[in-house]
Order: structure tokens, then C-alpha cells, then sequence
């Protein structure tokens, strides 16, 4: 509240003083309460202290990626992971840290969630049927693109050409 009322020069008159009447102040002195940077620092502190909080540090970092790399093993969403990393800091009782942190613990995250998907899906394969994966994305030298492309863009009239066409990609 105290950095609200510091960065803005017009806050509304109502809302000074709804405020000031929330935490039975005067308004002129909710008005002057951000102009000392020390007081802010050291309530800021006494009210974590107070709430059992701690602010979040770089230690905190590879607990936020577990956090969203869990947030998603089940989506694709970055507001989805940026959600379970909230959440799990809140939890934790931790504060937040800045946007950007959370951002990239969220891309990191995701990241890690990838890889552990991709080897999920493929643990159970023996080396020839990742050999023959692998051969899939190759491309080929006559299309230009690969197979898995290729055979997706089928055509769908029916004409004799377009069956033949179609054959020939199912071979």
C-alpha cells in the first residue's frame, strides 16, 4: 500500500480515505505514511514476522520449477503453471517474488515437464523402434517435407488421381 501511495501523485480522495478509515487513521497521516522509506521497510518486516512469512530467495528457485514442472505434467498453459507456482509458494508461506521470476520458474518448468513426458512416452520403445522414429524425420529428398507432413496432407476429393495419390503415401 505504502509504494501505491509513494508512486502515485492523485489517488482518489474516496479511496485515501476509505483506506484511513479501514485502519482508523487520519487521512493526512495515511497520506505522509510513505515518505520515509524506513518505516515501510520495517513494517513490512514486523508483518511478515507477524503472518509466520518469509520472502522468497534464490534458493527458492528450484522449488518453484518442481512446482510448475508438476503444474505442467497436465497442460500446455502458462497461466495455468504460473497458478500452480503461486499456489505453491502460498503453501509454503512464502512471498511472492517479482513476475519475471515466477515467469521464467514457469518456463523452466515446462520445460522439465517436456523431457519427462518425452521420456515417458518413449521409455518402453526397443532401439529399432526409435531407429525407425527417427527415420520419420528424415526428409524426404522427392517431397521436400517429412513423412508424418506428407501424409497428413491428404487430399479428400475424390478423384482418381487423388486415390492413387493416396496409396502411394499409405505404402
Amino acid at each position: 500500500m505504502a509504494q501505491v501511495l509513494d508512486r502515485s501523485e492523485t489517488l482518489p480522495d474516496e479511496l485515501v480515505t476509505f483506506i484511513a478509515e479501514q485502519l482508523d487513521l487520519r487521512t493526512g497521516t495515511l497520506a505522509d505514511y510513505a515518505s520515509r522509506e524506513q518505516t515501510m521497510t520495517d513494517h513490512a518486516r514486523a508483518l511478515t514476522a507477524t503472518l509466520g512469512l518469509r520472502g522468497a530467495v534464490r534458493a527458492d528457485i528450484p522449488f518453484m520449477i518442481d512446482a510448475a514442472a508438476k503444474a505442467a505434467w497436465v497442460t500446455d498453459k502458462g497461466l495455468v503453471i504460473a497458478t500452480g507456482v503461486i499456489d505453491t509458494l502460498r503453501e509454503a508461506r512464502i512471498l511472492l517474488p517479482s513476475l519475471s521470476t515466477v515467469e521464467r520458474a514457469g518456463i523452466a518448468g515446462r520445460a522439465r515437464a517436456r523431457k519427462q513426458a518425452a521420456h515417458a512416452l518413449l521409455s518402453g520403445f526397443r532401439p529399432e523402434q526409435l531407429g525407425a522414429l527417427d527415420g520419420l524425420l528424415i526428409i524426404e529428398p522427392t517431397k521436400g517435407i517429412i513423412p508424418p507432413n506428407w501424409m497428413r496432407a491428404i487430399p479428400t476429393a475424390v478423384k482418381p488421381d487423388h486415390v492413387r495419390d493416396i496409396l502411394d503415401r499409405l505404402r
